[in-house]
C-alpha cells in the first residue's frame, strides 16, 4: 500500500472541521444560499466551501 501517514492525518482533522463547521451553521441561522449562477464563487458546486 502506497497509503501516506500524512493523507490519513489530514482526512481526519477535514473530517473535524467538516464536523464543526457543520455544528456551527446548525447552531446559527445562515442567510438564504446563494443561486449556483450567481457567479461570485470560484469553486465549482462539488466543492465544499467552508465559511469560518
Amino acid at each position: 500500500s502506497a497509503e501516506r501517514p500524512l493523507g490519513r492525518t489530514y482526512f481526519q482533522r477535514a473530517v473535524r472541521e467538516l464536523q464543526a463547521a457543520q455544528a456551527a451553521a446548525t447552531a446559527a441561522p445562515q442567510p438564504p444560499p446563494q443561486p449556483a449562477a450567481s457567479g461570485s464563487s470560484s469553486h465549482p458546486p462539488s466543492a465544499p466551501v467552508f465559511r469560518l
